[in-house]
């Protein structure tokens, strides 16, 4: 039985359980996709010159999600300024931040009594109708809420306090949202598992504590998960969902004062389409009236008065993509139409004034998910209608001391609705935990995690690497590996286990990581691209450590499920590119790179470059030395992996 059980990998749920099991709490999660984040959703697309985010996009900078996508080794760019009103191609400035404290600087002090945003606005006098209109359009589609429910209490904390995002100040990660999930998941200690694709259904407490009744997402029932107590960080629209719907979890006994509380707050809908086109064509589409043209301006954010009302682009970074957003009603209308992407490009041939058949001729391809769809969301993020502070703040209540919550719905201080707002509640929720427990870990779980460890209760990933050589850790590793241990525990909150059988050697240990960054850093592939190669040669290698530790790697990162399986499984990729480099790559090794040059005319024929097939070679460098000394040690996996144990086919019964 778990200390904690987690229900929902979203990065509140990570958030928890690293805190958790930092302080020796034995932590289970529960994740009922295939992949780590929840709403935190980045795709890999080879075809894409960026990340694509069907999720959160923006990162506060400094900030706890911050902290997390740094400690994967992510980074961000700013973007700041840059947004146009556009009328039928016209672009005129618009400084949005201005209007918002025009008109949201007169919720301060908060009114009493609350009441909708709709209704307050009607009665401020001195405001313009234009200041008027954005300001609905704002409140809106930034905070997806619907404008005659939205409390002007709860909008005055988001604008006053020091949450709610927003401004012209934005970050785009760079390498995608996702590296928050990662640098969340990479930090749990050996104390914590994560099992995916893993629904909760029914979640029995008492006193005494709690049972999860589970199966899993392709089918089936799973044997019942038992616990002390149950941290459930389910997104509200699944808190809301009725009983015996997709993804709902029933409460036995019920719990009615939550379920009041669900009830009165909200869950807002969102639709976002990432469109990649051949080239910018809306910078040449743009009139500025005798102004500056768009090679001495930032079109980052153009607002338009279509049915999707925002748009951005990448800026500063050059690239032929363009992202669509509408929220709230807007949101409920372009989903009510039936056909989102129709009306995307019918909207942006609208504001640039051109013909709809034009846009299309330049499209190349488009992203979406839909959160109101989607059984585990059930909508894009929360709000506060009017008269409801205090239903959120009981919905963070715990029950006793068996049931906990957290999520961005509970969030408080304005950071409701946002990914900085679940890691903070996450974190709330796990104090909360732990002070049950005295500030750390009960004697019971002390006592298992000494007899996990060696003896040490606490003892890190490294206490037992291998099964052929010894445990080398900070203390006991040479003295030129310890800046490079440090550096790997900062990165990553734990030493993992191939690191502490490389660290044995230095030199070996420094080739690896640097071969590694050069990699990744300083190749032109593409992350998924990437892997392909790296997994490909864990494969042909037989690595019993990497194949499951590249799979982890690429779930976090949301990369495509049947590219990941078709790996595991040395089976053709669909993707005839992503094909032609692995077959190039399981030939270089295979060969010890004598392939040919009817392989090298394959794999340039799929596009890649002779540049590409030099690179290649530095990656397969890399996962030689890790494969190699894995097979040399018996490197034994990781803590929380061993749901991703691999066999080669080869030797499967």
């Amino acid at each position: 039985m778990s200390e904690v059980v987690v229900i929902g990998a979203g990065v509140a749920g990570l958030a928890a359980a690293r805190e958790l099991a930092a302080r020796g709490v034995e932590t289970l999660v529960l994740e009922a996709r295939g992949r780590v984040g929840g709403r935190v959703h980045t795709v890999h697309d080879p075809g894409s010159p960026l990340p694509v985010e069907l999720g959160a996009e923006f990162i506060d900078v400094p900030g706890a999600a911050w902290d997390a996508m740094r400690a994967a080794g992510g980074a961000a760019y700013r973007s700041a300024g840059g947004m146009w009103e556009v009328r039928a191609g016209s672009a005129a400035p618009l400084d949005m931040e201005a209007v918002v404290e025009r008109v949201l600087g007169r919720l301060d002090p908060p009114p009493e009594p609350d009441r909708p945003f709709l209704e307050w606005l009607a009665e401020q006098h001195g405001l313009g109708e234009h200041d008027r209109e954005l300001a609905l359009r704002y409140v809106e589609g930034f905070h997806a809420a619907e404008l005659d429910r939205v409390g002007v209490r709860w909008l005055a904390e988001t604008t006053q306090d020091e949450g709610g995002g927003g401004g012209e100040v934005r970050f785009h990660p760079l390498g995608g949202f996702g590296r928050v999930a990662e640098g969340l998941r990479a930090g749990l200690e050996p104390g914590c598992r994560v099992r995916l694709n893993t629904v909760a259904t029914e979640l029995r407490w008492g006193a005494d504590g709690a049972e999860v009744r589970c199966r899993s997402r392709f089918g089936g029932e799973l044997e019942p998960v038992r616990a002390r107590r149950v941290l459930v960080t389910l997104p509200l629209g699944v808190l809301r969902a009725p009983g015996g719907a997709e993804g709902a979890v029933r409460f036995v006994p019920e719990l009615p004062a939550r379920r009041e509380a669900a009830a009165a707050l909200a869950t807002g809908s969102v639709v976002k389409i990432v469109f990649r086109f051949r080239r910018p064509f809306w910078e040449d589409a743009l009139r500025f009236g005798g102004e500056d043209g768009p090679g001495t301006r930032e079109l980052k954010f153009l607002m338009g008065d279509g049915a999707f009302p925002t748009w951005w682009t990448p800026s500063p970074v050059q690239a032929p993509l363009l992202t669509a957003w509408a929220g709230g009603g807007a949101a409920r209308r372009v989903l009510d139409g039936g056909d989102p992407v129709g009306a995307a490009l019918d909207s942006l041939a609208r504001m640039l004034g051109t013909e709809r058949a034009r846009v299309e001729a330049e499209l190349e391809a488009c992203h979406r998910h839909d959160w109101d769809a989607d059984p585990f969301a059930r909508g894009a993020y929360s709000w506060v209608p009017a008269g409801a502070l205090e239903a959120r703040d009981e919905l963070a209540r715990p029950v006793g001391d068996t049931l906990y919550f957290a999520g961005e719905a509970t969030a408080a201080d304005g950071w409701t609705g946002t990914v900085e707002g679940a890691i903070r509640s996450g974190r709330r929720a796990a104090r909360e935990i732990l002070a049950r427990l005295g500030g750390a870990g009960n004697d019971t779980t002390g006592r298992r995690m000494a007899d996990d460890s060696g003896g040490r209760a606490g003892g890190s990933a490294a206490d037992a690497p291998s099964g052929r050589f010894p445990a080398v850790d900070r203390d006991t590793a040479p003295e030129a590996s310890r800046p490079l241990v440090d550096a790997t525990v900062a990165a990553y909150g734990f030493l993992p286990n191939l690191h502490a059988v490389l660290a044995g050697a230095p030199a070996a240990y420094e080739a690896y990581l640097a071969t590694s960054r050069l990699f990744e850093q300083a190749t032109t592939l593409s992350p998924l691209e990437q892997q392909v190669v790296l997994m490909t040669a864990s494969w042909v290698n037989d690595c019993h450590y990497c194949v499951p530790g590249h799979t982890a790697w690429m779930m976090a990162c949301a990369m495509p499920a049947d590219v990941i399986e078709a790996l595991r499984e040395g089976a053709p990729l669909g993707d005839a590119r992503l094909e032609a480099l692995r077959a190039f790559a399981r030939r270089l090794v295979e060969a010890r790179g004598h392939v040919g040059p009817e392989a090298l005319r394959e794999f340039l024929g799929a596009g890649f470059s002779h540049r590409q097939a030099l690179e290649v070679l530095v990656g397969l460098a890399a996962a030689q030395l890790a494969n190699f000394a894995n097979a040399l040690a018996g490197t034994g996996l990781d803590a929380g992996m061993e749901d991703l144990a691999w066999t080669h086919p080869d030797r499967r019964p």
